[in-house]
């Protein structure tokens, strides 16, 4: 079961906070479902904007299987205006480095989440305890699964999006779907 999922009141908060390349990297991250490790080793060269794709060779990939991430039609043109300022090879360069880091992206989205209040930390009494966040780059992977299946997007095709090898690891963001659609429906009145 999905434990850590935020509202699309709370994504718009996050994103309203965030400007230029972090806004665009949560935005990415939750419209496309990638993964913070895909994410950060994207270089120009794996976007094709007229075909609204990010290809993804086999060596980015958790699961070494090349795979085409769809993006959406309204995130283009941020993208585009992004990627012609950019100088170099990476879609997010970091300082010193090639890329950004996997830790850089997690603190750009903490310190989004701090600001815009949404920031929350849960115990884990299985690793010892020490806290986990409500708002990571994998909470933003969940916020795009189940408000794909919510919005009627067939599991098949979210499995593709997602990069999942099973329909079993796609599967479980139903039951989010879910308890997140039965929560919404507690303030539907008619």
């Amino acid at each position: 079961m999905i434990t850590k999922l935020i509202e699309i009141e709370e994504y718009h908060r996050l994103i309203s906070v965030l400007h230029g390349r972090d806004h665009l990297i949560v935005e990415l991250l939750a419209s496309t479902g990638l993964r913070v490790s895909e994410l950060v080793q994207l270089k120009r060269s794996d976007i094709d904007l007229n075909a609204q794709l990010i290809r993804l060779n086999a060596t980015k990939t958790k699961t070494q299987a090349y795979r085409e991430v769809i993006i959406p039609a309204p995130l283009v043109p941020d993208l585009k205006k992004y990627m012609d300022q950019l100088e170099g090879e990476y879609l997010f360069p970091g300082q010193g480095k090639p890329h950004l880091t996997s830790q850089r992206i997690r603190q750009i989205i903490h310190d989004g989440a701090v600001k815009a209040g949404i920031q929350v930390a849960y115990r884990d009494n299985t690793k010892g305890k020490r806290n986990l966040w409500k708002v990571t780059p994998h909470t933003l992977r969940s916020f795009h699964a189940v408000h794909s299946l919510d919005c009627g997007v067939p599991i098949s095709d979210l499995q593709s999006q997602l990069g999942h090898r099973s329909l079993t690891s796609t599967s479980r963001y139903l039951e989010a779907g879910v308890n997140h659609r039965r929560k919404s429906y507690k303030k539907f009145i008619f």
